[in-house]
């Protein structure tokens, strides 16, 4: 295993290992946790957050705790609120909509630049839900051309017939 992908969708998940044969077992580790592969197949699950879990990623993308810590000053925070925009999106919990939403259009004026960084993983993490009631969103973003791809995914994704006029009109003009 050369690289860690991170996975946030509960579920059960294999890893099939088809690179080469598993002799005596293949040693990899990261962070802190070491092993030995010794099965061409490993299995696992990912738990839901719990609900103080979920509650707390919320709250870490509040706009009041946006105006508060200013995370953009601090890489670190900045890449904490990009990773848990991510985790939200990969959830598809509905309840996360609303942050997400005030998040991607958050705009302080101090931003220093870094406004991409919050709306663009707030934006992504919104398309990944097939909610109906985005679909006004995701068609005024049709407008921006910094954000259009990522709204006619979604698009695509939640398959509204609302969304075919707009997008026929982007495509074709006039």
């Amino acid at each position: 295993i050369s690289q860690f992908y991170p996975l946030y969708q509960p579920g059960r998940y294999t890893i099939k290992v088809s690179y080469r044969p598993l002799d005596d077992g293949v040693q990899f580790g990261f962070w802190g946790w070491v092993g030995t592969l010794t099965s061409q197949e490993v299995s696992f699950e990912i738990a839901p957050p719990s609900a103080h879990q979920f509650n707390t990623m919320l709250a870490d993308i509040s706009i009041q705790k946006m105006n508060d810590e200013k995370p953009w000053k601090d890489p670190f925070k900045r890449v904490k609120v990009m990773q848990i925009c991510n985790q939200l999106g990969e959830l598809r919990d509905p309840r996360a909509i609303q942050a997400l939403q005030k998040l991607a259009l958050y705009k302080p004026e101090d931003l220093e630049g870094y406004s991409h960084d919050f709306t663009g993983s707030a934006l992504n993490a919104l398309a990944k839900f097939p909610q109906r009631e985005l679909v006004p969103m995701w068609i005024e973003r049709l407008n921006d051309a910094s954000m259009r791809e990522i709204a006619i995914e979604a698009l695509v994704i939640i398959g509204n017939p609302s969304a075919i006029e707009p997008l026929r009109h982007l495509l074709f003009g006039g």
